[in-house]
Protein backbone atom coordinates (compact mmCIF):
# COMPACT_ATOMS: atom_id res chain seq x y z
CA UNK A 1 0.00 0.00 0.00
CA UNK A 2 2.69 2.52 1.20
CA UNK A 3 4.93 2.37 -2.52
CA UNK A 4 1.68 3.26 -4.34
CA UNK A 5 0.70 5.88 -2.44
CA UNK A 6 4.01 7.16 -2.19
CA UNK A 7 4.43 6.95 -5.98
CA UNK A 8 1.12 8.22 -6.48
CA UNK A 9 1.70 11.44 -4.31
CA UNK A 10 4.71 12.23 -6.14
CA UNK A 11 3.11 12.06 -9.87
CA UNK A 12 0.02 14.23 -8.76
CA UNK A 13 2.02 16.74 -6.99
CA UNK A 14 4.27 16.81 -10.05
CA UNK A 15 2.04 16.38 -12.83
CA UNK A 16 -0.20 18.96 -11.95
CA UNK A 17 1.31 21.68 -9.95
CA UNK A 18 4.83 22.57 -11.75
CA UNK A 19 3.20 23.77 -14.98
CA UNK A 20 2.29 27.02 -12.71
CA UNK A 21 6.00 27.04 -11.75
CA UNK A 22 7.39 26.87 -14.86
CA UNK A 23 9.89 30.04 -16.08
CA UNK A 24 8.90 31.73 -12.10
CA UNK A 25 11.39 33.88 -10.83
CA UNK A 26 12.39 34.09 -7.74
CA UNK A 27 9.65 37.24 -7.32
CA UNK A 28 6.23 35.28 -7.92
CA UNK A 29 3.72 35.23 -5.67
CA UNK A 30 4.00 31.83 -4.74
CA UNK A 31 0.61 31.70 -2.76
CA UNK A 32 -1.24 32.85 -6.42
CA UNK A 33 1.06 29.90 -7.59
CA UNK A 34 -0.05 27.36 -5.25
CA UNK A 35 -3.79 28.36 -5.97
CA UNK A 36 -3.78 28.08 -9.65
CA UNK A 37 -2.18 24.82 -9.02
CA UNK A 38 -5.23 23.64 -6.63
CA UNK A 39 -7.74 24.73 -8.96
CA UNK A 40 -6.43 22.84 -11.32
CA UNK A 41 -6.02 19.95 -9.47
CA UNK A 42 -9.38 20.22 -8.06
CA UNK A 43 -10.90 20.10 -11.17
CA UNK A 44 -10.08 16.49 -11.61
CA UNK A 45 -10.68 15.51 -8.55
CA UNK A 46 -12.21 12.93 -6.69
CA UNK A 47 -9.60 11.22 -8.90
CA UNK A 48 -7.93 7.81 -8.06
CA UNK A 49 -4.20 7.96 -7.33
CA UNK A 50 -3.97 4.00 -6.47
CA UNK A 51 -6.39 1.19 -5.80
CA UNK A 52 -6.66 2.12 -2.18
CA UNK A 53 -6.03 6.00 -2.43
CA UNK A 54 -8.71 8.92 -3.42
CA UNK A 55 -7.30 12.45 -4.04
CA UNK A 56 -10.42 14.39 -2.88
CA UNK A 57 -8.98 17.56 -3.09
CA UNK A 58 -6.61 20.42 -2.40
CA UNK A 59 -6.37 23.65 -0.71
CA UNK A 60 -3.93 26.22 -0.13
CA UNK A 61 -2.74 28.08 3.32
CA UNK A 62 0.00 30.83 3.62
CA UNK A 63 2.54 29.17 1.40
CA UNK A 64 1.40 25.38 1.99
CA UNK A 65 -0.18 22.92 -0.40
CA UNK A 66 -2.55 20.76 1.43
CA UNK A 67 -3.53 17.24 0.27
CA UNK A 68 -6.95 15.76 1.17
CA UNK A 69 -6.84 11.97 0.46
CA UNK A 70 -9.35 9.12 1.38
CA UNK A 71 -8.29 5.62 1.67
CA UNK A 72 -11.16 3.98 0.41
CA UNK A 73 -11.06 0.36 1.35
CA UNK A 74 -10.17 1.10 5.01
CA UNK A 75 -12.62 2.37 7.57
CA UNK A 76 -10.56 3.61 10.67
CA UNK A 77 -12.09 1.22 12.71
CA UNK A 78 -10.25 -1.54 10.49
CA UNK A 79 -7.12 -0.53 11.18
CA UNK A 80 -5.37 -0.54 14.43
CA UNK A 81 -2.87 1.77 16.08
CA UNK A 82 0.27 -0.45 15.48
CA UNK A 83 -0.73 -0.26 11.42
CA UNK A 84 -1.52 3.65 11.48
CA UNK A 85 1.40 4.29 13.34
CA UNK A 86 3.50 1.85 10.81
CA UNK A 87 2.28 3.34 7.86
CA UNK A 88 2.70 7.15 8.73
CA UNK A 89 5.98 6.64 9.84
CA UNK A 90 7.19 4.96 6.25
CA UNK A 91 5.48 7.29 4.13
CA UNK A 92 7.00 10.19 6.45
CA UNK A 93 10.28 9.10 5.64
CA UNK A 94 9.54 8.03 2.50
CA UNK A 95 7.83 11.36 1.22
CA UNK A 96 10.44 13.09 2.79
CA UNK A 97 13.24 11.49 0.70
CA UNK A 98 11.39 12.20 -2.23
CA UNK A 99 10.71 15.94 -0.97
CA UNK A 100 14.77 16.41 -0.53
CA UNK A 101 16.16 14.40 -3.26
CA UNK A 102 13.81 14.47 -6.28
CA UNK A 103 14.32 16.81 -9.42
CA UNK A 104 10.90 16.93 -9.90
CA UNK A 105 9.96 18.30 -6.15
CA UNK A 106 12.79 21.29 -6.64
CA UNK A 107 10.19 24.18 -7.86
CA UNK A 108 8.92 23.41 -4.20
CA UNK A 109 12.24 23.15 -2.22
CA UNK A 110 12.88 26.66 -4.40
CA UNK A 111 10.02 28.38 -3.80
CA UNK A 112 10.06 27.36 0.27
CA UNK A 113 6.59 25.33 -0.24
CA UNK A 114 5.01 23.32 2.83
CA UNK A 115 3.50 20.47 1.76
CA UNK A 116 0.73 18.54 3.97
CA UNK A 117 -1.27 15.21 3.13
CA UNK A 118 -4.17 14.21 5.17
CA UNK A 119 -5.75 10.77 4.79
CA UNK A 120 -8.58 9.73 6.20
CA UNK A 121 -10.52 6.57 5.83
CA UNK A 122 -13.66 5.19 3.81
CA UNK A 123 -16.16 6.68 6.72
CA UNK A 124 -14.24 9.93 6.28
CA UNK A 125 -12.51 9.77 10.02
CA UNK A 126 -9.12 11.39 9.67
CA UNK A 127 -6.17 8.50 9.92
CA UNK A 128 -3.52 10.41 9.83
CA UNK A 129 -1.20 13.95 8.55
CA UNK A 130 1.81 14.26 7.59
CA UNK A 131 3.69 18.14 6.74
CA UNK A 132 6.72 19.04 5.60
CA UNK A 133 8.17 22.85 5.88
CA UNK A 134 11.44 23.72 4.76
CA UNK A 135 13.36 23.16 7.49
CA UNK A 136 12.31 19.58 7.11
CA UNK A 137 13.83 19.55 3.64
CA UNK A 138 16.52 21.86 3.84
Amino acid sequence: MRNKITSGVLLIVCALALPFFSGCSLGVDVNKELQNASETINATCPMMVDAETQLDNTEVADKMLIYNYTMINFAKADLTDEQLTQVKATMQRDLLNLIKSSPEMKVFRDFGVSLKYVYRSSDALELFSLTFTPEDYA
